[in-house]
């Protein structure tokens, strides 16, 4: 009579000492990750009481009743790469909360495919384009008004230039103790100095 095949895997497999070996082999993957999770669980919770991911929250408004869709573009959206989509409420303004991190971020208004600054706030600056950018601060910085420092001014004056054939506009800033016709030996340097500076762009 024929002998039947033997599966020697299944054989390998009832071996108490190869089950056994087989559990210890886990147990010890298991322990050499338990270390590295450990490891990542303690950093993401380091940076949360550090504050090197800390952020505030800023609500943007935008007043446009008449808008059929309306965009935050900027430099937290990477301007129109990732444009977030603002939401149109019962009165007639249109909101979008963001977390924003420490410092100056530019933005604008996309309205109805239309780019826009913030009309309602005062804090714009040129964008290079022809147009309007606005911009706005979060947390402490440089930027917050410290009345304990002396503060300078800015004037600004229209000179006629040779070379462009029109006039040009400068804003100068002078210094908190500079006085038009009141100067020392310090401010009669730093006039000769702005002279100079003015008669080469205007030339």
């Amino acid at each position: 009579m024929p002998r039947q095949p033997v599966d020697r895997r299944m054989m390998y497999e009832m071996d108490p000492r190869v089950r056994r070996r087989r559990l210890t082999m886990m147990c010890s993957e298991r322990s050499r990750c338990r270390p590295i999770t450990a490891i990542c669980s303690a950093a993401v919770t380091a940076a949360g009481l550090t504050g090197i991911a800390q952020a505030e929250q800023h609500t943007f408004e935008l007043n446009a009743p008449d808008a059929h869709y309306v965009y935050l573009a900027g430099e937290m959206t990477q301007w129109d790469k990732s444009k977030l989509p603002m939401r149109k409420e019962g009165d007639g303004l249109w909101r979008v909360t963001v977390d924003l991190g420490k410092g100056e971020w530019l933005y604008k208004y996309i309205v109805d495919g239309k780019w826009m600054a913030d009309p309602e706030s005062p804090n714009h600056d040129a964008d290079g384009q022809g147009g309007q950018h606005s911009f706005l601060f979060v947390g402490a910085g440089d930027w917050e008004e410290r009345p304990e420092v002396p503060k300078g001014r800015v004037e600004t004056l229209m000179l006629e230039s040779k070379a462009w054939g029109k006039s040009l506009k400068l804003n100068v800033y002078l210094p908190p103790d500079f006085v038009i016709g009141k100067r020392g030996r310090r401010q009669r340097l730093r006039a000769l100095q702005l002279e100079s500076r003015i008669q080469c762009l205007a030339s």
